[in-house]
């Protein structure tokens, strides 16, 4: 078997019947061999094995029959016999340093990991790795091939710096879509005794599915979501396949294995218009949705649809600036407790409702939920989250104790109505000193006093948010809890007190609460996130604690009507009771040598009753000049009486008297009860002309003005 590895000369002297002292050995062909440099690239010595060798010499000695009666003469013999075996030993072990592959070859898709506040994802790379060869010294290296069928044809893609290498990267996207095959394979470079180089054999195959192109069951998807909701227009999806070869993948699409993993985007002047696609339900390998200022039509809005609960992968899920993405977390994405999501935003959203305790659970989650329209409660099982911002939307109650004991310096209550006098104090105050001064809540130290009939005045301690508009509005009920009525508003946040009018008889029932609206602020932050001053929400606070008085009810008015038939002016005073009480002492003073001035004037006919309520008596002593009164001392107004008194003067003389040649003008005061209850007369036949049974509000106590024309004036 050694013959036809062997030079011919080499095989002769080793084999021919020829005398031992005249045999040539290998190792007289060896410096030979040296000094042409060919011991490594000599296959044919490479191959020689030792064993064989040996053999044949044994059985050189054993046969020969010179050899055992000449021992000493054979000495020579035997030295070179035992170098050859020696130095054909060493000449097999540089066999182990043939060219061969390297093994455990593997493929695996590399995510590296994006760079804290990086809005950039990191681009996907197919890593391939092996074990390297033992053998290291030569300028070998690693040459690294892939085909896009099995077996080949291979295109070399890279090659390493030496055989010491045992991986290569390339990206997702500079690879051929659909399956990729690859192989490595060992390289000896070409030099001056071997100018053609030389190359091992290709390590097993190993395969990477859809590396490059998006497939069923996406692809059909995607391109749903491109067609027939317009993303088109608005994300600039322009071919037909989301992940092709090459750097055309949509922009803010990325896909791994074959799977939509990413959608990411941010509308132009290209605003989506269509449902929240039902579609996105079946992406799921989708790990982040990002889609901001997309749905933004508050008149045509968008619901929330349930659509986001089962996809299980998703970790990341951006919705901001959609203020017309309307509907609930709860159908958003109702399993958040069970999802993997760790970022969750959806700041200046429409949507609106409870936080569901589900979403306050993961206390390492980001969750955004600022400048939306969520009310209610913070539920009391809510986790010390390490980024919760809730700022500028209706949220109202006392804090969870995870909350107020927070060690987290990225909480953010901000611009809601949350209880801060029950609220006890903690960590909170310290992270966040700003947040029990910028809650919408009603006053404290309410007080109320009454200051007449049908009237009172309340006072109180103004809160601490006296920003950004704003009233108080003090409300009264005849029963404890109400409902109540509006009684008046404060002109802003910093007022201390209000005097209301127009309160019914008897004990009333006070409460007082604030008001503040919709408003955007000014930001010097860097962290839009913490910029959460913005409240698109109209607020009013829940009601302060109640306190009552008791009212006068007795309410007196009065209207003056004038009419003339040249010189002669006609008066009509009309009266009413709009209190539940009788009034008594009733007074009606009316002073003509004022009007018309002293001597001016004679009466046609003195003051008569034209309604007459039985209860009350005329003076008639009345002359509007020296006794001024017209009622006579006990008379009186049952409840919701009424009464009309006429008398006719005519003016003889015609002057100025301050508003113009014959222009008088005149007004009285009707008072009962010694003048704790008054009102002053209103131009016309209606003391209370808006109907709200206060006779003394503005605008019901204009005087009555009439001219009187003579010819000389």
């Amino acid at each position: 078997m050694l013959l036809p590895l062997l030079p011919a000369h080499l095989s002769q002297a080793f084999f021919t019947e020829r005398s031992y002292t005249r045999r040539p050995f290998i190792l007289d062909y060896l410096p030979a061999l040296f000094r042409k440099k060919r011991l490594v690239h000599c296959r044919y010595i490479l191959a020689i094995k030792p064993a064989s060798v040996l053999l044949y010499h044994v059985n050189f000695i054993v046969m020969n029959k010179h050899f055992f009666s000449n021992f000493n003469q054979q000495w020579p013999f035997i030295t070179k016999c035992l170098l050859s075996l020696l130095l054909l030993c060493a000449l097999h072990a540089t066999a182990l340093a043939q060219l061969v592959p390297p093994t455990n070859v593997s493929v695996v898709l590399f995510k590296p990991v994006t760079p804290p506040g990086s809005t950039t994802p990191a681009l996907l790379s197919i890593r391939v790795s092996w074990t390297p060869i033992s053998y290291t010294g030569d300028g070998r290296y690693y040459e690294i091939l892939s085909a896009p069928t099995p077996g080949g044809p291979y295109t070399s893609r890279s090659v390493t710096v030496d055989e010491t290498a045992s991986l290569w990267e390339i990206l997702n996207t500079d690879l051929p879509g659909g399956e990729n095959y690859f192989v490595v394979r060992t390289v000896l470079p070409a030099d001056a005794n071997n100018p053609n180089g030389l190359a091992s054999a290709y390590s097993e195959e190993v395969t990477f599915p859809q590396v490059g192109g998006l497939g069923p069951p996406d692809l059909p998807i995607m391109q749903t979501l491109r067609e027939d909701y317009g993303w088109n227009s608005a994300f600039f999806w322009r071919n037909s396949n989301p992940c092709p070869p090459g750097n055309l993948a949509w922009p803010g699409v990325t896909c791994d294995q074959g799977r939509v993993i990413t959608i990411q985007g941010v509308c132009g002047t290209a605003k989506l218009t269509t449902a929240f696609p039902a579609e996105l339900a079946n992406l799921s390998s989708l790990t982040t949705f990002d889609i901001k200022d997309c749905w933004t039509d508050t008149n045509n809005p968008v619901m929330a649809n349930n659509v986001l609960g089962g996809l299980t992968q998703l970790n990341r899920i951006r919705l901001d600036d959609n203020t017309g993405l309307t509907g609930t977390l709860g159908d958003l994405a109702p399993n958040f407790l069970t999802m993997s999501v760790i970022n969750f935003s959806v700041i200046n959203s429409g949507l609106s409702g409870p936080i569901p305790s589900g979403f306050l659970q993961k206390p390492t989650v980001v969750t955004s939920l600022n400048q939306c329209h969520f009310s209610g409660a913070l539920p009391a099982d809510a986790k010390s989250l390490f980024f919760f911002n809730v700022s500028g939307n209706q949220l109202e109650g006392i804090l969870p104790n995870d909350l107020v004991n927070t060690n987290s310096n990225n909480v953010r209550l901000r611009y809601n109505k949350f209880d801060v006098v029950n609220t006890p104090a903690g960590n909170i105050d310290i992270k966040d000193p700003q947040w029990r001064n910028t809650q919408t809540v009603p006053p404290t130290n309410v007080q109320v006093a009454p200051t007449g009939a049908n009237s009172a005045s309340l006072s109180w301690t103004p809160i601490g948010y006296t920003w950004d508009g704003g009233y108080y509005e003090v409300l009264a009920s005849q029963t404890p809890g109400g409902p109540y009525a509006s009684y008046g508003k404060t002109s802003d946040k910093t007022a201390a007190g209000l005097n209301v009018t127009g309160l019914p008889g008897g004990t009333n029932y006070f409460v007082v609460r604030t008001f503040t609206p919709a408003h955007t602020g000014d930001f010097t932050g860097s962290n839009p996130q913490l910029n959460d001053r913005d409240n698109p929400n109209d607020l009013t606070s829940v009601n302060s604690e109640e306190v009552s008085a008791s009212i006068m009810s007795t309410v007196i008015g009065v209207a003056k009507n004038a009419t003339l038939n040249g010189t002669e002016a006609t008066f009509d005073f009309y009266l009413e009771n709009f209190g539940t009480e009788s009034l008594g002492g009733l007074s009606l003073p009316e002073d003509l040598d004022a009007v018309f001035g002293a001597g001016n004037y004679t009466f046609v006919s003195p003051p008569a009753l034209v309604n007459d309520p039985g209860t009350i008596t005329l003076n008639g002593g009345f002359d509007g000049s020296s006794d001024k009164e017209i009622f006579a001392s006990g008379s009186s107004l049952p409840v919701g009486g009424t009464a009309q008194i006429r008398m006719v003067v005519n003016v003889t003389a015609v002057t100025d008297v301050g508003f113009g040649c014959g222009v008088y003008s005149n007004q009285v005061t009707a008072s009962a009860e010694g003048g704790t209850v008054s009102d002053l007369s209103d131009s016309g036949t209606d003391p209370d002309p808006n109907g709200n049974g206060d006779p003394t509000e503005s605008g019901e106590n204009d005087p009555t003005v009439f001219t009187v024309v003579r010819p000389h004036c």
